[in-house]
């Protein structure tokens, strides 16, 4: 399959019946096999994979997708991660973003952080691991998104068009009120 491309399930079970909403990964790698390696994996425990072997794929791969997650690898032939990293959190600054490389030190884990890496391996990864990663971070991901809800959901306008809050009126150091 060329790079850029998307293999998934269709979201239904085997026995023809609709399974639980299948989460989206991004996987980028410029090595095929490793590629290959990570989507045949991923998709095997119920993801939907895209993949990309450069920073321009990745950037158009995850506008056109809009993954729940991105494994990165960090060396890439246009650039590596620390580019890709600031591109990715402007588009989606909720996705979070795993890094894997084969020359790893403290500093540039640090640096990947800064960067807006959730995490960072070095290769060979553990396949078992990053998923059990990938998966605590999408259930943050959701958690967030249900309180973020919540919270939305405990907001409402006043007649006059003043925010108000549900458990009442929050003065503002003007006077006004949210």
């Amino acid at each position: 399959q060329p790079s850029g491309g998307r293999r998934g399930g269709d979201g239904h079970a085997a026995g023809g019946g609709l399974t639980m909403a299948r989460r989206r990964l991004l996987i980028v790698d410029d090595d095929a096999s490793g590629r290959f390696a990570l989507r045949e994996y991923f998709e095997l425990r119920g993801f939907e994979v895209d993949d990309a072997d450069t920073l321009r794929a990745a950037v158009e791969s995850f506008q056109a997708a809009r993954p729940d997650a991105a494994v990165l690898d960090y060396a890439l032939p246009d650039g590596t991660a620390l580019d890709l990293l600031p591109r990715l959190r402007a588009l989606d600054a909720t996705v979070p973003l795993v890094v894997l490389t084969g020359h790893g030190s403290i500093d540039l884990a640090v640096q990947a952080v800064k960067e807006g890496a959730e995490h960072f391996f070095t290769k060979p990864v553990e396949l078992a691991t990053l998923a059990v990663v990938i998966e605590r971070l999408l259930d943050q991901q959701r958690q967030r998104q249900r309180v973020l809800a919540g919270n939305i959901a405990n907001v409402a306008f006043s007649a006059d068009g003043k925010f108000i809050a549900a458990g009442g009126r929050h003065n503002m150091p003007d006077g006004e009120f949210f």
